[in-house]
């Protein structure tokens, strides 16, 4: 992420916005062209299951994409004067840490918080804690 900062100063920030029940960072990299207007907004956060190691790959290839495209490709010009992206490429940092140094869980999904007092679970699956109406239509 820094590197993408120090290559493109012009378009890429990076926004710190929370913090992991291990306490890392959770960052994203804001992409845009500072046009001084307000613009409507894309979001996209990869690694939200820690097995899943492609979808932090997918983000940082999609970002490279982007940024490699907008200074010679007028539609993606036109899309960053006109949309920032805000990309967290690992969202459960601690999870997907957990599966690359614990080579006994190599498919761990959650975080790495405790669950409940009166239960012998570990972790919380990310996705299945929003108010998004699980289960229907």
């Amino acid at each position: 992420m820094e590197q993408m900062v120090k290559d493109h100063p012009d378009v890429v920030t990076v926004v710190k916005y929370g913090k992991t029940y291990e306490s890392r960072d959770i960052s994203l990299l804001k992409i845009g062209l500072n046009t001084g207007k307000e613009k409507k907004a894309i979001w996209m956060d990869c690694g939200i299951h820690a097995r899943e190691w492609i979808a932090p790959a997918f983000c940082q290839y999609f970002v490279r994409e982007i940024l490699q495209k907008y200074k010679t490709d007028a539609k993606m010009e036109e899309m960053m004067k006109n949309v920032d992206f805000y990309v967290t490429p690992v969202l459960n940092i601690d999870g997907y840490i957990y599966t690359w140094e614990n080579k006994t869980t190599r498919l761990w999904r959650k975080n790495r918080s405790p669950g409940p007092e009166d239960c012998s679970c570990y972790g919380t699956d990310l996705n299945r804690n929003f108010d998004a109406n699980w289960g229907s239509e």
